[in-house]
């Protein structure tokens, strides 16, 4: 509320002048001044002034760790400079509005920034922005149970059938998305490893299964030759 005092009063000084219309939020106010004594009329009786918003800034985040579940996060204010005491709780409940110009959904660096809605009564000195990271999600692969195959000279390999940790709805963009290596033609113990792209948004718990090509069966077919005793080796 304005101080005010009056200029022309009689000699004998007595009068009380009265002001009212404070204001205690931020905005735009009237303030009115009156007087009782009946020798007297205010020529400007009301006044404008403004209520400025406080200046604050962000001195601590959230520290907490995102890993990618499909949804859109992003760390908080947790801690403010410069507000009134007993306000900081209900403006870092109420009054922060939050963006994230790199969408703040996928794995990878991100960058939000804070901003302050049009009717609180603070406002930021400057931009408050922090940088924050998203981690991979890790999911594990199911492998298809067939893992032993009988040498025909083609290659084999086997393939993960199914996975967990995915995002619902999610798992099988995983599968498809998989790389394979390891996959082998001879008889033998061999091992078929799989990846995904260092661009998406899973990591693999574990990458390698286990398969056996085992060697073929043969049968061999001797043909019934009689020989009588000549005393020279025999030959089929």
């Amino acid at each position: 509320l304005p101080a005010a005092s009056a200029d022309g009063v009689g000699e004998d000084g007595a009068l009380v002048l009265t002001v009212y219309g404070a204001g205690i939020n931020a905005g735009k106010y009237t303030a009115r001044a009156a007087v009782e004594d009946a020798n007297y009329t205010v020529s400007n009786p009301s006044y404008a002034f403004t209520v400025e918003k406080r200046q604050i800034s962000v001195s601590a985040w959230e520290d907490v760790a995102l890993t990618y579940n499909g949804d859109l996060q992003y760390v908080r204010a947790s801690a403010l400079a410069g507000a009134v005491s007993g306000e900081e709780s209900l403006i870092l409940e109420k009054d922060i509005r939050y963006s994230v110009s790199t969408g703040g959904v996928n794995a990878g660096t991100h960058t939000v920034t804070a901003t302050l809605s049009d009717a609180s009564n603070y406002t930021f000195a400057a931009e408050q922005s922090r940088e924050y990271e998203i981690s991979k999600a890790t999911v594990t692969l199911i492998w298809d149970a067939s893992r032993t195959f009988v040498y025909d000279g083609t290659v084999k390999s086997v393939r993960a059938v199914s996975v967990t940790g995915a995002v619902q709805g999610e798992e099988n963009a995983v599968l498809s998305a998989l790389f394979y290596e390891g996959g082998a033609a001879e008889a033998g113990e061999h091992t078929m490893v799989a990846s995904v792209s260092s661009s998406g948004n899973y990591v693999l718990s574990s990458s390698e299964c286990s398969y056996t090509v085992e060697k073929r069966s043969l049968t061999v077919r001797f043909t019934d030759i009689s020989k009588t005793y000549d005393g020279k080796t025999a030959e089929y």
